[in-house]
């Protein structure tokens, strides 16, 4: 095998954001980093694209964990090599590549934590890094503070990350900008959400990158979808115009080792299977879709697809605890992502969706509705009880919580989320069990 065939590619990836790949150098990157680090004469900037490559393709191709594995891996180079610790912008680089593989894993307050760090650093130093590093930046804390439902906060950073896109008239990043406010959007306006997955399109027909448009082609789907499943009362007729789309989309996330859209594809595949009354064919697609889940360490998409499995089971008159045990996994999953936490109920995430159909089984529990609904936390709220009225040190802060519980009660008796304002809707809601289907 000859190295040096390989150089070029490695040499011309200009951003760490998107960049064509070739999935078998990952197994060289290694020995070519072995290779370069034992030459007399070094070459430091090849030594350090090295380095962020293997970070770069784990995260996307292969797991989050692996590439967190990179980026220590990386870091430990840094203090074995003074030489390495030369351009700010590598470390920032990789510390940003380390961020985003905790965010894809579902440590959210970890990769949230280390983009505010960074954040400081470009605050602080605004020519620590190059901009394209910082587009990186900009557009994970839009990303963030979606999932927090944080709208104004979500909004600011995609269009700081818009900027630099403009700035460095690059289609691709302007393309990754669009996708992420389509995605702020999704809850509040599906005809804004999809003005901005057009201009992606757009901006990819310019530099298509194959990973990207096909996110964005999935996007597009769910997106056409949800608008026709409000119209269409024919459910069953419904998923059978989107099965086909959906499964040529898999085949090719599946080829290429797309992992976040084979996660995403799973999902709506065996939705779309189970509105088909199809339960075999959509159980198959969510336990695959877990299994996936777990064997790439993606935390992301886990838990939707513990809600369908949920829904299945409601739907095939499964007993009550074995419903119980998916939910129960649900909440545990979101409160270990610091998904409990609402921001300022913008209803820019799916965390919403799933938090209500929590507690639309718990209705008629009121304690367990109240004690599950209690560690729901957010700007707009009150300080939480958890209702263990035996401690000793009790602060007696649950007569204003009760009183906003019971509200939520309400709501979700009357159709509406939790925790938000009742004119943001949701429809894509199923008409056999009353729970709603979450895509991604």
């Amino acid at each position: 095998m000859c190295f040096s065939s390989m150089y070029p590619q490695i040499r011309n990836v200009t951003n760490f954001s998107s960049s064509p790949t070739d999935l078998q150098l990952y197994e060289f990157l290694d020995d070519i980093y072995d290779l370069q680090i034992q030459k007399k004469r070094l070459d430091i900037s090849f030594i350090q694209q090295i380095l962020l490559y293997k970070a770069y393709m784990a995260l996307h191709f292969f797991s989050p964990a692996a590439a967190i594995d990179a980026c220590n891996y990386a870091e430990s180079q840094v203090l074995n090599h003074n030489f390495l610790d030369c351009d700010s912008s590598f470390i920032f680089s990789i510390k940003e590549l380390k961020a985003h593989s905790y965010l894809n894993m579902g440590l959210i307050r970890n990769g949230f934590d280390l983009l505010q760090e960074l954040l400081g650093k470009v605050l602080i130093f605004p020519d620590y890094v190059d901009r394209k590093t910082q587009f990186d930046l900009y557009d994970r804390l839009a990303s963030s503070y979606s999932k927090f439902n944080q709208m104004e906060l979500a909004l600011g950073y995609n269009s700081l990350s818009e900027k630099v896109a403009f700035a460095q008239d690059d289609s691709r990043l302007l393309a990754l900008s669009s996708i992420t406010r389509a995605k702020i959007w999704t809850y509040r306006d599906l005809e804004e959400s999809q003005k901005y997955i057009k201009k992606a399109f757009i901006f990819l027909s310019d530099d298509p990158d194959p990973r990207i448009l096909c996110h964005n082609k999935i996007t597009d789907m769910i997106l056409r979808f949800r608008l026709k499943y409000v119209e269409e009362h024919d459910k069953k007729s419904l998923a059978s115009q989107f099965i086909p789309e959906a499964q040529i989309l898999l085949e090719e996330a599946q080829r290429e080792k797309y992992i976040n859209s084979i996660l995403r594809l799973h999902l709506f595949i065996g939705t779309l299977y189970y509105l088909q009354n199809n339960y075999i064919a959509a159980t198959q697609f969510v336990n695959t879709g877990i299994d996936s889940s777990v064997l790439y360490g993606h935390g992301t998409h886990i838990w939707h697809l513990y809600n369908l499995r949920a829904i299945l089971d409601i739907a095939m008159r499964k007993n009550v605890v074995t419903v119980e045990k998916s939910f129960e996994t649900i909440y545990q999953i979101l409160k270990q992502q610091n998904l409990l936490f609402l921001g300022h109920c913008d209803f820019t995430y799916e965390n919403i969706i799933a938090i209500t159909n929590i507690a639309l089984f718990n209705r008629n529990n009121e304690v367990q509705l109240y004690r599950k609904l209690s560690l729901v936390t957010s700007s707009e709220l009150s300080q939480p009880c958890d209702y263990n009225c035996e401690k000793r040190n009790c602060n007696y802060v649950c007569e204003s919580q009760t009183h906003s519980l019971r509200e939520q009660k309400k709501k979700i008796m009357e159709n509406h989320l939790v925790f938000i304002n009742d004119c943001w809707k949701y429809d894509l809601r199923d008409p056999v069990t009353g729970y709603y289907l979450i895509l991604s």
